[in-house]
């Protein structure tokens, strides 16, 4: 889902340090409010786009409504805005839009535990590669194991996949593909350091401008087939809980906790979704996608580290505002958080 904003900048060379008298229990509560939301997002959009809803359908909901959502803050903000900060959000609009597109995509085909194990549980390896292939980072041997760990978890799950059903690999494919924009989303919030607020602001009013005319145009009865109470239900978990509120708590969690303590509650996420599924979905999870899962959580987690020497935030950019502040890491992308 969209892929995961708590890590976006320790993930690729930031540290976001917690905020002096920032109560720590209502940072817990905030970063429980987050998993949870993120964790029963798969489980909830594959009820849907199985049954009666389209992936256009569930992709209009979730950007259309928190678009309207974010429009306010915009709107707000728009002054404090450079004109090359609203330039910079079309390439995060173009990653997390087509991320979003690909989950729910790969959720028509796949069960939802892959699609938090293939998806967050995956990026922190793409992170840590890019650093060492793009940008000659050094990787830790602590990282360099969490991304063998992830490796092997991604190889049980698909192989695991492929001898059941070809359909499911598909959704796996569509899974690791979206984890890879994920990759890229971090990377451009690392370079044009942008508050996460406002780069959520900017992805969902840009993919709504974008793909909502096309949506209406092209359908003749759009939600023709879904109940007024599904739809609603939908509209509140893809476009407010997910596309807005999801943001709000994380920034709060970060706020109180700091990244760090934060996104240890985030590493739960693909667990979590794969205990939702079993009584929500009837999703029950053979050997062999248990053991990739946990791999692939335990990968994560290595992978995501943090050094101790990185955890003094230096000053922060002329971009960042708010509760939460974006700053600039005085480690390397090694010490990737990410999910």
């Amino acid at each position: 889902m969209n892929l995961v904003l708590q890590r976006s900048v320790s993930a690729t060379g930031g540290v976001l340090a917690a905020r002096p008298g920032a109560s720590a229990w209502q940072g817990v509560l905030w970063a429980a409010l987050a998993m949870v939301i993120w964790a029963a997002y798969p489980v909830v959009t594959r009820a849907s786009v199985t049954q009666t809803l389209s992936p256009q359908d569930l992709f209009a909901l979730r950007f259309g409504i928190s678009a309207v959502l974010f429009v306010p803050y915009l709107a707000w903000r728009a002054a404090a805005l450079p004109a090359s900060a609203w330039i910079k959000g079309i390439g995060l609009a173009l990653c997390q839009g087509t991320l979003a597109a690909l989950v729910i995509a790969g959720l028509a085909r796949a069960p939802a535990s892959h699609a938090s194990a293939l998806v967050q549980g995956v990026i922190p390896a793409w992170v840590l590669i890019a650093g060492a292939v793009f940008l000659g980072r050094r990787v830790r041997r602590g990282s360099a194991r969490g991304v063998t760990l992830i490796l092997v978890g991604v190889a049980t799950l698909v192989a695991s996949s492929s001898a059941f059903d070809g359909q499911v690999v598909r959704g796996d494919l569509m899974f690791i593909l979206a984890s890879l924009l994920g990759c890229g989303y971090l990377l451009q919030m690392r370079h044009f350091r942008l508050a996460p607020i406002a780069a959520a602001a900017f992805v969902a009013v840009y993919a709504a401008t974008v793909f909502l005319p096309w949506y209406f145009l092209s359908t003749d009865h759009p939600f023709a087939r879904v109940s007024s109470s599904e739809l609603i239900l939908q509209g509140l978990y893809q476009g407010v809980l997910v596309g807005f509120v999801s943001f709000i708590a994380l920034n709060r969690a970060i706020a109180a906790l700091g990244c760090m303590k934060a996104s240890a509650f985030i590493s739960a996420v693909p667990v979590l979704t794969a205990v939702i599924a079993i009584p929500v979905l009837g999703e029950q999870p053979p050997f062999a996608d248990c053991a990739a899962l946990l791999l692939i959580t335990l990968g994560a987690v290595l992978a995501s580290r943090v050094p101790h020497d990185a955890a003094t935030p230096p000053p922060p950019s002329v971009y960042e505002h708010g509760p939460t502040r974006l700053t600039r890491a005085t480690r390397t992308i090694s010490g990737a958080s990410t999910g």
